[in-house]
């Protein structure tokens, strides 16, 4: 709400429908990258599996 209001103090004759779309779109942005950096930490501790798994059987 702080985000939105501080982004909306500088042009008050700007209506809201202006403002609201980047806000949903940082958001989207942010769910996508945090998706996509959980599903870099899970393969990066498959791959660490697998070659302490290797490296044991060696």
């Amino acid at each position: 709400e702080t985000l939105i209001e501080v982004v909306q103090s500088p042009a008050p004759s700007q209506p809201n429908t202006t403002d609201s779309p980047d806000v949903i779109d940082t958001l989207a942005i942010t769910d996508t990258l945090t998706t996509a950096a959980s599903q870099i930490a899970i393969g990066l501790s498959d791959v660490t599996d697998s070659l302490i798994n290797h490296i044991s059987v060696q």
